[in-house]
């Protein structure tokens, strides 16, 4: 008898244990509407304020949090498919600002019931995942993490027509219900002195005419997985225009969205020209003249994009060329382009982005007022 019993208790504890471990119960975001909105902090792309490098046509939506009490809390987004370009979800570590990975709205898989609505379940790494769909892990070491959601182009209002997710907290272990905690504003996480700091180092490709484009190093600046970036920095003069050329990717073939933004050197952006509103030439090239516009650059500028020279409230200006979402085998693939380091600066003709994706990289050229209005100083245009 005293075999039977041990036996039997053997058989509940591993049928619990199986439980425990692959047969949880998913918590179904169709038919739960449990959680909150409050959460969300909105950072919208079109605000001079943002840091970071933000796109003038992107929003994002944040919730930060301390999880050093709370080993075992999961995150869980309920939400509905928003209507615009793109949308994903990043988890950061906030001690580094960097991406520890994220979710691509086309490979989000919807709720079984045809209502456009979605679950992501946030959870540290080494969790049992069995139940849950549209897993998102992040290094359990982290003590501060961040969840940021990002729209791009969004349509009808700033969320694409839809209610932001509702943010749930729960336990990664029994699945159960937690409270959430105290968000932590993105803003009380960033140092602008820092990230001017940072920056500052970029200056020292800046050339006399000749503008080059770099893929920089986007760690620390809550950069989204899916975005590739190229800059070149530029020290502004008085009544100077510059001219950047680049053969155009192809949206919806080569990548999902692409950019060129200016930008300042304490991180802020003030204008963005995108794919959709800018002039593409017959021969398949973007030709931008960035200047002060009057009558005779106007005049000089027709058939070319004229993107406004916008007034930085200090000296520094940066160019941020950005691809979102490069397709597999795209020839103009910015990360074919090692990043410059502190050990490569020096070697700058070798870490141009044209020596490795050739008409795909910008390439520029300063020049006086004059200069433009006589022969585009010389630099090449296409109509």
């Amino acid at each position: 008898s005293f075999k039977k019993l041990l036996l039997s208790l053997c058989c509940i504890s591993m049928f619990v244990s199986a439980c425990k471990e692959e047969d949880l119960p998913a918590i179904d975001p169709c038919t739960n509407s449990q959680g909150t909105r409050s959460v969300w902090t909105p950072f919208y792309g079109d605000s001079d304020t943002i840091p970071a490098f933000p796109d003038r046509y992107a929003n994002y939506w944040a919730f930060g949090f301390s999880r050093a009490n709370m080993p075992e809390l999961g995150i869980q987004l309920a939400g509905t498919f928003p209507s615009a370009r793109y949308m994903s979800v990043n988890v950061y570590d906030m001690g580094t600002k960097n991406s520890e990975g994220a979710l691509l709205d086309e490979l989000i898989l919807p709720c079984s019931s045809p209502n456009g609505n979605y679950v992501i379940n946030i959870v540290p790494s080494g969790v049992s995942a069995g139940g849950l769909e549209n897993v998102l892990q992040f290094d359990a070491a982290i003590d501060s993490v961040a969840i940021m959601l990002r729209c791009y182009l969004p349509e009808t209002d700033g969320q694409g027509g839809v209610d932001l997710p509702m943010v749930m907290g729960f336990n990664v272990n029994s699945r159960g219900e937690m409270a959430l905690p105290v968000n932590i504003p993105l803003t009380a996480n960033i140092d602008i002195s820092q990230l001017q700091s940072t920056v500052a180092p970029f200056f020292l490709v800046e050339e006399d005419t000749s503008m080059w484009f770099y893929n920089i190093n986007p760690d620390g600046l809550y950069a989204n997985a899916d975005n590739k970036y190229l800059a070149t920095p530029i020290t502004p003069l008085a009544n100077e225009v510059y001219m950047v050329r680049f053969k155009a990717p192809q949206t919806g073939q080569d990548v999902r969205y692409w950019s060129l933004t200016q930008s300042n050197n304490s991180t802020y952006s003030f204008a963005t020209l995108y794919d959709d509103n800018a002039l593409v030439a017959a021969d398949g090239y973007v030709n931008v003249v960035i200047a002060e516009p009057d009558a005779e650059i106007s005049t000089k500028a027709a058939g070319l994009n004229l993107f406004p020279k916008e007034i930085q409230p200090n000296a520094g200006l940066i160019l941020i060329y950005r691809n979102l979402y490069t397709e597999p085998d795209f020839a103009g693939d910015i990360s074919q382009v090692p990043r410059i380091t502190v050990q490569n600066i020096f070697n700058l003709p070798e870490m141009r982005a044209q020596v490795y994706i050739g008409e795909y990289a910008p390439i520029g050229k300063r020049m006086t007022r004059q200069q433009f209005l006589d022969d585009f100083g010389g630099f090449p245009v296409s109509y």
